[in-house]
């Protein structure tokens, strides 16, 4: 009952969904595609597909906590300039996309665009899966539960819970009831995956990017970036983390 009561106030504390497009595709001349998915429980979601001109590995990008998917257009065109098509997916109360945030309801969003590319008749082999802070958390459980090609996780929680302890302190045992429990999701991917972390990330610590490494299966590969937690959005992108990604993104290709 006392969880129950809880919810929206958490909601409202765990997610902070900005509603305003700041930029498009078309600012950085990336040929695209909008979509509108429907997910599981009817909810309306705004996703951008940017397109490659011959067949290539799908890579779809969950996005970061305070803003929505155009915050994210810098980063994701280098990940298109390295080879891949890049679906980005809105979760549902940001951007465009309708309805309430909710861990249960990003899980649906993260559904509805694996869906669609196997819709589209991409194979589950052909899609890796990246996600960058609370990002993390839906693509974890997404890589738990669907066949995909890879995952590549930045500045990544091993639980919602940890990550808001270590940043107020003391927070009780069965008080949150959004969890995005990576740490006992990790295990159940079965495909090869990328951990990039910095240990000036005072939003979530680096052993919590490097314990859910730790814990997840081979093949494996750990990469120390520099800067903070938006080390990879920001102006200042690291080269390494860059190199990593692309190196990591070659074995996919055909």
């Amino acid at each position: 009952m006392f969880n129950a009561w809880l919810l929206p106030f958490e909601n409202r504390l765990v997610y902070v969904p900005s509603r305003t497009l700041t930029q498009t595709p078309a600012d950085y001349n990336l040929p695209f595609e909008r979509l509108e998915l429907t997910t599981a429980d009817g909810t309306q979601i705004m996703a951008w597909a940017l397109l490659q001109e011959k067949r290539a590995p799908w890579l779809i990008y969950f996005h970061g906590n305070g803003e929505n998917v155009s915050s994210y257009l810098s980063f994701t065109s280098r990940l298109y300039a390295m080879g891949v098509n890049v679906l980005m997916p809105e979760y549902r109360g940001y951007g465009e996309s309708e309805g309430e945030p909710s861990e249960a309801g990003l899980y649906m969003d993260a559904d509805a665009s694996y869906q669609y590319l196997i819709d589209q008749g991409v194979s589950p082999e052909d899609i890796i899966v990246y996600g960058f802070s609370l990002g993390s958390g839906v693509a974890t459980d997404l890589a738990s539960r669907k066949e995909v090609g890879g995952l590549i996780l930045e500045a990544a929680f091993t639980s919602l819970l940890d990550a808001a302890r270590a940043i107020y302190r003391f927070v009780p045992d069965g008080i949150m009831s959004n969890r995005f429990d990576s740490i006992n999701k990790i295990t159940d991917v079965d495909a090869p995956s990328l951990f990039l972390h910095s240990r000036g990330d005072f939003t979530i610590p680096f052993s919590q990017g490097r314990t859910l490494y730790e814990a997840a299966n081979d093949p494996k590969t750990f990469s120390e970036i520099q800067g903070g937690h938006i080390a990879m959005v920001d102006g200042a992108v690291d080269l390494k983390g860059l190199e990593a990604i692309e190196e990591f993104l070659e074995q996919f290709k055909r």
